[in-house]
């Protein structure tokens, strides 16, 4: 880098950046406290939906429906974070939204295993479990599932 010039915004984020691995918010980071213990306030649960955390062998899922509502039609949730964060409120937000956006469908989010306690390819292990759950618990037709997912999720989606 001796004769690039960088701009001011790099110079911004690289000093935020290293500011923040040098603090004590990157040790957390780094030994993974951050991502185990993210201290977010409870959750509360839209009144004209059904919320149900689904426990599988390696992981959990969310399952959110519309109270009194079959339309067939799922979206499968990915969330972002990559790779190292859990699943977050927003997620949970988003999942009604999802929800709202396809007229009713519900919205399954897989809360996938995160390195580094669990490297490639645990989190698409996760992915594929949750499919194949919505395919063989629920019953759901594949063409009737959307699989979305953001940032990481988004590599997740794609990824098979």
């Amino acid at each position: 880098m001796k004769n690039r010039e960088i701009s001011l915004r790099g110079k911004l984020v690289r000093d935020m950046m290293k500011n923040m691995m040098d603090s004590a918010m990157g040790h957390k980071i780094q030994t993974g406290e951050y991502r185990m213990d993210p201290k977010e306030p409870a959750w509360v649960c839209p009144p004209d939906y059904e919320y149900e955390i689904i426990g599988m062998e390696h992981f959990k899922m969310e399952y959110l429906r519309p109270t009194g509502v079959c339309t067939g039609r799922v979206v499968l949730q990915l969330h972002g974070g990559g790779y190292i964060g859990p699943m977050k409120n927003i997620y949970r937000d988003f999942a009604v939204q999802y929800s709202r956006r396809s007229f009713g469908g519900d919205v399954l989010t897989a809360d996938y295993r995160v390195a580094p306690e669990f490297p490639y390819p645990a989190a698409l292990e996760d992915a594929v479990a949750a499919y194949q759950w919505l395919i063989g618990e629920k019953h759901y037709e594949a063409g009737k599932i959307v699989v979305a997912g953001d940032s990481a999720g988004g590599g997740l989606a794609l990824a098979w």
